[in-house]
């Protein structure tokens, strides 16, 4: 079958499922909440954070006062969205639901503990022109107060974090209410790392992201000390993970951190139900300490419920969102958005940068221990055709390295790529075929790729067919999930691998996006490329004391990654966040498909009249 003729089917194909399983009417109504679109990001980095003006107001007596609107003279970016109002539920879906509730283990719970505050969080009072947050990491000047009320570093190896005053746990047993502290905080980095309150044994799970730090000292009662092994540019984020979400040591201490009835945080909402594999209700924190930034006289949170429901499958999903039983829907395919949206237009949608598809290529096993070789495999792949045919015209198939195009100033931006860069990269199979000649291959080659069945196999096949039409015949062999994941991470495979999440424009930290192909991180390293120049920059970055540094360092490796073609990538593509005209005040924010976005749905509010 000819390359064409297979996207035509393919994408038809596609449309007319999602098209059947769509089929019937939209219940919701209008609403005046705009979706949003990816901006540009600034170039301008600080250390040191100046966090938003705290609310020193107290707690009013009744949480379910009339909110208080903007009194500012000038319009605010907010304003759009709606005047806040409280009560009412807020409804989110799951797609696993177990009985995990320690927080310092990655599982199917981890991302939905919003029991739990973090340190500092994204600034909601940034105009999302200037940045839009539908990207999974932010400059550190874009954070703000949260539990800490401000942080400092007063060397390139120590971070300083001064905590909010009369912040409480939940008032659960065994904890009861009591005040959070900086004790809390080094506790929690102790049991991570292993350095002290009874923990000897670093996390296994939690390695990779508390790898920079030496030890967290409680300085007084609300201040703690951060200490990096080596120099940090980007200190912030580079604890991020690790302090996301800080439990109460009481329920560590009596081994009761597994058990949901003492889920217990300092967040906006309190663990009330829990049936496994089907839902988790959570009420409003009465006691929260939480004011909008937008509106700072609000004690949040608005709903007075937040309630998740479990569904694994895509199409029980769809069907649940198009009959307004979940009120936001993220993270949908092209398709998927247009239908909806072509079935009811009041639908509200967001725009979010996406990852594109790649392959990984051993580069120490031949054929692809030659540049040629690898070359001539991008030179094959027909990037404008896919872009208009299998993503509808949602993209325009410009070529990326690993780190988003949308990180100006960390990526290596295309527009900068010389033209024999931009060659390489362009479809022109008879040069691939000469190529592949000049390497040794006048006839091409027989290969295999690795696959898992829950990545996009579609489009693995028009790949399949493009390297055919250069005499490249690759047979595809699909394994379940765990399955090829324990075989890549040990290296054993032996020709390619295709991934069913794509590191081409990643949107993890910039740092995190080029380490990936770090050949001293064997787990990770599927090219095992074993490039000691590559390797000599990563260690660069990874001891960068600025962000100006940081942010060249970056720039130079993603640049290498393209230029080495280490992996076939494609470009960015884009992902869809929908939700229900009822839901207000969420502008797109990526948070909502992250972990620990118990803040976000604190900040939203819902129509009760729709």
């Amino acid at each position: 079958m000819g390359r064409k003729k297979l996207f035509i089917l393919l994408v038809l194909v596609m449309i007319a499922s999602l098209a059947a399983s769509c089929a019937g009417t939209i219940t919701s109504t209008s609403t005046t909440s705009p979706g949003v679109t990816t901006s540009t990001p600034p170039v301008t980095t600080s250390q040191t954070s100046s966090p938003s003006p705290t609310n020193t107001n107290p707690i009013p007596s009744s949480t379910n006062a009339t909110p208080t609107p903007s009194t500012t003279a000038t319009a605010n970016w907010w304003d759009k969205l709606g005047q806040p109002e409280y009560g009412g539920t807020i409804n989110i879906r799951t797609t696993t639901l177990q009985p995990l509730f320690d927080n310092s283990q990655w599982g199917a719970n981890s991302g939905l503990c919003y029991w739990f505050d973090k340190l500092w969080q994204n600034s909601w009072t940034v105009d999302r022109k200037e940045w839009s947050y539908t990207l999974t990491w932010a400059p550190a000047e874009y954070s703000m107060s949260s539990l800490a009320e401000s942080w400092e570093m007063p060397d390139v190896q120590t971070i300083i974090f001064h905590l909010r005053h009369g912040v409480k746990f939940q008032n659960k047993a065994p904890v009861n209410g009591r005040e959070f502290t900086a004790d809390d905080v080094v506790y929690h980095v102790d049991k991570l790392l292993g350095t002290g309150n009874g923990f000897t044994t670093p996390n296994i799970q939690f390695a990779p992201w508390v790898a920079a730090v030496a030890k967290a000292t409680a300085v007084d009662k609300y201040t703690v000390s951060i200490k990096f092994k080596a120099p940090v540019a980007d200190a912030l984020n580079s604890v991020s993970n690790a302090l996301q979400s800080i439990e109460a040591k009481e329920v560590v201490d009596q081994k009761l951190i597994s058990n949901w009835k003492y889920a217990i945080g300092t967040g906006p909402w309190i663990l009330t139900d829990f049936l496994q594999d089907a839902s988790m209700t959570l009420a409003k924190n009465p006691d929260y300490w939480g004011f909008d930034e937008r509106y700072p006289n609000n004690h949040l949170p608005y709903a007075d419920t937040l309630k998740a429901v479990n569904i694994p499958d895509n199409a029980t999903a769809l069907a649940a969102f198009r009959t307004g039983q979940i009120d936001l829907l993220p993270d949908r395919d092209w398709q998927t958005a247009k239908v909806i949206k072509d079935g009811n237009p009041e639908i509200q949608q967001a725009t979010l940068p996406a990852s594109g598809k790649h392959i990984d290529l051993r580069c120490d096993m031949i054929p692809f221990k030659d540049i040629r070789v690898r070359t001539a495999l991008q030179m094959a792949i027909d990037l404008p055709t896919i872009a208009k045919s299998y993503y509808g015209g949602t993209v325009d198939g410009t070529p990326a390295g690993v780190v988003s195009p949308e990180y100006k100033g960390y990526a290596y931006s295309y527009a900068d790529w010389p033209q024999s860069l931009k060659d390489q990269y362009t479809f022109n199979p008879s040069k691939a075929k000469q190529l592949l000649a000049e390497a040794g291959f006048p006839n091409g080659f027989s290969t295999k790729v690795v696959a898992p069945t829950t990545a996009d196999l579609n489009l693995l096949q028009i790949f399949k067919a493009e390297f055919a039409d250069i005499g490249v015949n690759m047979d595809i062999q699909t394994l379940d999930y765990p399955s090829f994941l324990a075989i890549v991470r040990a290296g054993k495979f032996d020709q390619m691998a295709y991934h069913a999440i794509g590191f081409t424009a990643l949107t993890f930290s910039p740092d995190m996006c080029v380490k990936g192909l770090y050949s001293k991180t064997v787990s990770s390293n599927y090219t095992h490329n074993n490039d000691p120049t590559f390797d000599a920059m990563i260690d660069k970055l990874s001891a960068a004391t600025d962000m100006n540094t940081y942010k060249q360092l970056s720039v130079q490796a993603d640049q290498y990654i393209i230029e080495h073609h280490w992996r076939v990538l494609t470009f960015m593509t884009v992902t869809y966040n929908m939700w229900q005209p009822r839901l207000h005040g969420y502008s797109g924010e990526a948070d909502a498909n992250m972990f620990g976005a118990g803040y976000l749905w604190a900040r939203l509010w819902v129509d009760q009249t729709k």
